[in-house]
């Protein structure tokens, strides 16, 4: 299976936004990349302190 990879220009609040759903910095950090359109920022995991339920198939758009 290949991975889906986008980059999205938001603004500070988008971004604020991102942080509380990936619970930035408890579940996970912010790193820079540097990618054919410039530099970008990625939420990576740091912590699995919650309980974590499998995604039927791996697929997102398939969970109950």
């Amino acid at each position: 299976m290949s991975h889906l990879r986008e980059i999205h220009a938001v603004g500070a609040a988008t971004f604020a936004d991102l942080d509380r759903l990936e619970r930035y910095p408890e579940w996970y950090d912010r790193i820079r990349l540097n990618t054919p359109w410039g530099e970008a920022r990625c939420h990576v995991l740091t912590s699995l302190a919650a309980p974590v339920t499998p995604l039927p198939l791996g697929d997102w758009c398939l969970r109950a």
